[in-house]
């Protein structure tokens, strides 16, 4: 599920504008699973089935806040400042500040089933030239939030390691691995020309059919934590995934492992061709993406570093909740913070808000959650709790309008300050 969560969150976010209300869509989709596990077919992977249910709670939504609320918040603004390159001269600023202007207030004006249009066409790799004609670097902006792997990508192992088949070449640039966690990042590189599959041209990812795996030298399959993820539109950029460490990983040796990367070819259909006035087919007839062969296979083998666990252990007190900061993982690859606390009652779901430096939730043992830091931790660090928020349980009451009125806050600050051994 962790390797879901983050990449939904950020869709959730760009047809809501929200961050807060993206994540509790997404937690909502994940505590709706067994209700509607149902309708999911066994034979395709769960990640599109799971995401098309986020973005569908993240429409509604969005209908339902955009009836008294403007969809317009402030935030976007500071979100997509990143296009503007600071070298430009004075001319080309003004430029990118009027297109990064005329573009917010056209996306203003859709309706959310259309902004999540945008949202599903760019997120499965499509340029924003392929989308909405001239956007400047805009959309793609928008993904520029930091890839899986953090630190990691400085201190991995160059590799480069090239394999060339079925018209493409794919490269492991680099790995990283360490007690937590493992970090690969390859590239894929088109050498056919015009490529197409039913008609249509298409784009070379990674697979959605297929899952990237990763085994250590035991054989033993590594769990996927994050990605793969890619910018969607820079054949140069690595594919970036992050993988749990195995048990028998052990610091200062020499670790095998072997990745297996499907690759799949995205079908770049025409906006015209579907709708319900389009001449060619549904877009519901065409496949998500065509398979292109074998995955490749790379054997490699990299040195494990540390990634010291410190046991933490500080309770702090507030607004009547008693938080506590188990402890740390200092992975470059996926530094993570685990909190505990017990639930202020059983009718929600509760979660940590505002965690300053923290990013997605990792699911973890009973009241624990892990949190990833966005950055890399200090040797003297603080982390700060403003809030927890308890979500309503399915079921818990009458009705979903109901339930959103009953979302319960309850507010700190949790402050934790701690030390970390350098590495």
């Amino acid at each position: 599920m962790r390797a879901h969560y983050a990449r939904c969150v950020r869709a959730a976010y760009l047809v809501l504008r929200d961050r807060e209300a993206a994540e509790d869509v997404v937690q909502g989709a994940f505590a709706r699973i067994p209700e509607g596990i149902g309708s999911f077919d066994e034979a395709r992977p769960f990640g599109p089935w799971f995401s098309k249910t986020v973005v569908n709670d993240a429409v509604k939504a969005a209908s339902r806040r955009e009836r008294t609320v403007s969809f317009y918040q402030g935030d976007a603004e500071e979100l997509i400042s990143r296009v503007a390159d600071p070298s430009r001269g004075p001319q080309e600023a003004a430029e990118d500040s009027e297109t990064r202007r005329r573009v917010w207030g056209a996306l203003e004006q859709l309706p959310p089933a259309q902004r999540a249009v945008i949202v599903q066409r760019y997120y499965l790799g499509m340029t924003e030239a392929e989308m909405a004609g001239s956007a400047s670097g805009l959309l793609d902006a928008i993904f520029q939030d930091k890839l899986p792997g953090g630190d990691a990508v400085d201190l991995g192992q160059k590799l480069d390691l090239t394999q060339t088949a079925n018209g493409m070449r794919v490269t492991l640039e680099w790995a990283y691995a360490d007690q937590s966690s493992v970090v690969v990042g390859y590239t894929i590189e088109e050498l056919e020309e015009d490529r197409q599959a039913l008609g249509y041209p298409t784009r070379l990812e990674p697979s959605l059919e297929q899952e990237m795996v990763l085994t250590d030298g035991s054989g033993a399959r590594l769990q996927n934590a994050e990605g793969p993820e890619w910018s969607g539109s820079d054949e140069d950029v690595p594919v970036v995934a992050v993988f749990e460490a195995g048990e028998g990983t052990e610091v200062g040796e020499r670790e095998r492992f072997r990745l297996e990367a499907p690759i799949g070819a995205r079908l770049m259909v025409p906006p015209e061709t579907t709708g319900p006035e389009a001449s060619g087919p549904a877009d519901d007839d065409l496949p998500y993406q065509v398979e292109t062969g074998d995955p490749f296979v790379f054997d490699f083998e990299v040195p494990v570093r540390a990634a010291p666990t410190v046991q933490v252990d500080q309770k702090v007190e507030a607004g009547g909740v008693t938080l506590t900061l188990d402890r740390v993982i200092d992975s470059p690859a996926r530094p993570e913070a685990v909190f505990c606390f017990e639930p202020p009652d059983d009718e929600r779901e509760w979660y940590i808000r505002d965690l300053t430096g923290g990013s997605s939730i990792v699911p973890n043992e009973d009241n624990c959650r892990a949190y990833v830091l966005r950055s890399g931790l200090e040797r003297r660090s603080t982390l700060t709790v403003t809030r927890i928020e308890g979500i309503p349980r399915p079921g818990t009451f009458r009705n979903d309008k109901e339930g959103n009125q009953k979302v319960r806050t309850i507010r700190g600050p949790w402050t934790f300050e701690f030390e970390v051994p350098e590495r």
